[in-house]
C-alpha cells in the first residue's frame, strides 16, 4: 500500500486511485493468496509450514 501511494506521490504510478481503494485491493490480494495456500495445503499439494516457534 505504501509503495503505491508513494508512486502516486512521485507521479510514476500507472493508476491514480484513492488510498482506501489501494488498501482494499492490497487486502484482497493477501486474502486471495492465503486462501490459495490453504487450499493447496488441504489438498496435500504443498506441505504445511514447520512450526518455527513464532506466534502467527
Amino acid at each position: 500500500m505504501a509503495v503505491g501511494a508513494e508512486a502516486q506521490r512521485q507521479g510514476i504510478a500507472r493508476l491514480d486511485i484513492q488510498a482506501d481503494e489501494l488498501r482494499r485491493r492490497a487486502y484482497a490480494k493477501v486474502e486471495e493468496a492465503r486462501s490459495a495456500t490453504e487450499t493447496l495445503m488441504t489438498a496435500g499439494i504443498i506441505a504445511e509450514p514447520e512450526d518455527l516457534g513464532r506466534d502467527a
